[in-house]
Formats: structure tokens, C-alpha cells, sequence
């Protein structure tokens, strides 16, 4: 069985990440995991950002669910308040982990994850740019034809490789499309 990751909302907020992982989960590569309140977080910050979503999160929500069989955690809620330290940033994300087994953390917001603090769990966290290139590490052709297919999928707008590569790097996967430039000659 592959290695359960739990993510935070801030990694599901860009699009062409929030696909990617969830791609990538699809495939089987990882176990992805999520909670309903890291959903609900997610679309706050983007109807915050940008109202006009606010009508195509339903849509997101529900393609998230119908790709991921299993990704929701319930069940953690008795956990937070057991997550030590108390100040710890994000103890539902903690909880959710703990809950259901994961091995991984997958945040954009680190500082509310420090180092070491969740060693005793067995869980570490990692931003969305060291966990894509643990998985590259792990198996390039997998991630590579990931990336191809959520480039030939975009519709809205149609995407090339080289334009999805560039809307990752700009999500923050500078590392990750470098290692994928690489291997794809893209």
C-alpha cells in the first residue's frame, strides 16, 4: 500500500497544484487525504480571493471527492484537543493524520508545522514542492504522465505542457518543474 498524505488547505487553493496532487493521488502513486474543514478553509480563501468562484466550488468539491476514492478523514475531531503542543498552528490537519495513519503532511504554510513538533507522531510535514519531488524520486514516469495528462485535460483555459509547467512553477513548484523539465525535455 502506498504512503497516506494528509493536505492543509493552503496547498489545494491554486488550481493547477490542487489538480496535480489530486491527479497524482488518482494514480495511486499516495494515499490523499483531506478533512471537510481543510475543504471548507480552501473555498473560503478562494471566494475571498476571487468571488466569481464562489458558483464552481460545488463542482470542485465534488471532483475531488469522485477522483479520490476515500480521501475524507472523519473521525479526528476527538484528537485535536490531544495534540501537543497546544499553540501548534494547525492541530485538525495534526489530528486528521494521526487518525488516519499518514506518514506526511503536505503544507505551503510550514511556520504552522515547526520542525520536530510532530516527530513523536511520525508524521512530517513537507511543502507541495518537496512533496512532488519525493514522488518524482519515487517514480518520474508516474508523476510525468500525470503532469501530461492534467495538461491535455485543461479546458478552461486549454493549456500546453509548457504552460501548465509554468502555471506549477508559478503555484510555487519551482524545484519540481526544474526536476520535470529534466526528465519530460519540456
Amino acid at each position: 500500500m502506498a504512503f497516506t498524505a494528509v493536505f492543509d488547505a493552503s496547498v489545494l487553493e491554486a488550481s493547477a497544484t490542487r489538480d496535480l496532487l489530486v491527479q497524482l493521488a488518482q494514480m495511486a502513486i499516495f494515499r490523499g487525504r483531506w478533512t471537510e474543514k481543510t475543504i471548507e478553509e480552501m473555498e473560503h480563501t478562494l471566494v475571498t480571493q476571487r468571488p466569481s468562484m464562489a458558483g464552481r466550488l460545488g463542482s470542485v468539491r465534488r471532483q475531488m471527492r469522485e477522483t479520490v476514492r476515500d480521501c475524507m478523514v472523519t473521525g479526528h475531531e476527538d484528537l485535536i484537543e490531544a495534540v501537543k503542543p497546544p499553540d501548534l498552528g494547525r492541530r485538525h490537519v495534526i489530528a486528521a493524520a494521526i487518525k488516519c495513519g499518514a506518514q506526511v503532511i503536505v503544507t505551503d504554510n510550514p511556520d504552522q508545522f515547526p520542525d520536530g513538533a510532530m516527530d513523536h507522531y511520525g508524521i512530517e510535514a513537507q511543502s507541495t514542492d518537496q512533496f512532488v519531488l519525493h514522488l518524482i524520486s519515487l517514480n518520474v514516469s508516474i508523476v510525468s504522465r500525470a503532469v501530461q495528462l492534467r495538461a491535455t485535460e485543461l479546458t478552461h483555459p486549454p493549456m500546453t505542457l509548457g504552460e501548465y509547467l509554468a502555471a506549477l512553477e508559478n503555484d510555487g513548484l519551482v524545484e519540481t518543474v526544474l526536476e520535470l523539465r529534466r526528465h519530460m525535455h519540456a
